[in-house]
C-alpha cells in the first residue's frame, strides 16, 4: 500500500504548495483522502479519473474539501462525455449540516454518499477502512486504512483527548495534525501540540509524518525540531512524495 502526499498545508496553501490532500493506493484500488485546494491539479500526476474508487473527507473545513467543488464539475463533464461511467463513492461527516447539504444536494447521479460515524468499518476494493471520532470544533474523523499487511492512520484535525492514544495501536505510518507548538497550545486549541502527538506516536512505534503545516518555513522547522526532540522517527510529510506503508 502506498500513501501519496499531494498537499500538506492547513488553512491555505503555501506558495507552490497545496492544502491537505492525499492518495492511498493499493494495486487497482485508489482513494482520495481529503481534497484541499490544489488536489485536482496534483492528483493527475499519479492517478487517472477512472482510477478513483472513493473520496474520504475527515471533516468539512475548506482546507480539507474545497477542491470537491471543481471535482464535481470534472465528474459531471467526464460522465457526459462517457469517459467515466461509475459514480464515485464519497464518505463524509453529516455536519455542519449546511456544508453537507451543499456538497450532496443534487449530485446523486455522480456520487454515492455515505456518512461517517465513530467505529464504522467499510471496505473499498482491497482496503479496509475504519473511522474514529476526533476532538475538533466540527465533526471530524481519524481514518484508519489497511491492506492486510500495512496500516495507515490519518488523524484529520484534532486536539488532545485521552482516547486518541488507542487509535494508534498496530499502525505502521501515522499521518498527523502537527501545526501548534507546545508553547502555543492550550486546552482551547483546536489542534494537538506537536510534542503531544510525537509522544503518542512514539509509544505506538509507528513512523510519524507531520502534516497540516503552516506556510512559514521558519515555523515548519520549529515543528520538525519539536517533534524530533521527542521522537527520532518523526519527519515532515513531503508533497508529491510516495511512502510505502
Amino acid at each position: 500500500m502506498e500513501l501519496i502526499v499531494l498537499g500538506r498545508h492547513g488553512r491555505y496553501p503555501a506558495r507552490g504548495g497545496a492544502n491537505s490532500s492525499y492518495i492511498v493506493r493499493n494495486g487497482d484500488t485508489a482513494i482520495l483522502l481529503d481534497m484541499g485546494s490544489g488536489t485536482i491539479s496534483r492528483m493527475s500526476e499519479f492517478i487517472g479519473l477512472n482510477d478513483i474508487d472513493a473520496v474520504i473527507f475527515s471533516h468539512l473545513h475548506g482546507d480539507h474539501m474545497s477542491d470537491f467543488l471543481p471535482f464535481n464539475y470534472m465528474i459531471e463533464y467526464k460522465m457526459k462525455r462517457g469517459e467515466r461511467k461509475e459514480r464515485v463513492n464519497v464518505f463524509l461527516p453529516e455536519t455542519p449540516k449546511e456544508k453537507y447539504l451543499s456538497m450532496t444536494s443534487g449530485k446523486e447521479s455522480r456520487f454515492v454518499f455515505d456518512t461517517e460515524t465513530h467505529g464504522k468499518c467499510v471496505k473499498v476494493g482491497s482496503l479496509d477502512i475504519s473511522f474514529f471520532r476526533t476532538k475538533h470544533p466540527v465533526e471530524c474523523y481519524a481514518v484508519r486504512i489497511s491492506d492486510g499487511s500495512g496500516t495507515l492512520l490519518y488523524t484529520g484535525d484534532t486536539t488532545y483527548f485521552p482516547e486518541l492514544c488507542e487509535y494508534f495501536n498496530g499502525v505502521d505510518i501515522a499521518l498527523c495534525d502537527a501545526c501548534i507548538l507546545a508553547k502555543d497550545w492550550s486546552e482551547k486549541s483546536p489542534h494537538i501540540s506537536v510534542k503531544d502527538i510525537a509522544e503518542i506516536v512514539k509509544d505506538s512505534g509507528a513512523r510519524l509524518l507531520l502534516t497540516h503545516l503552516p506556510d512559514n518555513e521558519a515555523e515548519i522547522k520549529e515543528i520538525e525540531r519539536e517533534a524530533r526532540s521527542v521522537y527520532e522517527n518523526a519527519e515532515l510529510a513531503k508533497e508529491m512524495s510516495i511512502y510505502v506503508v
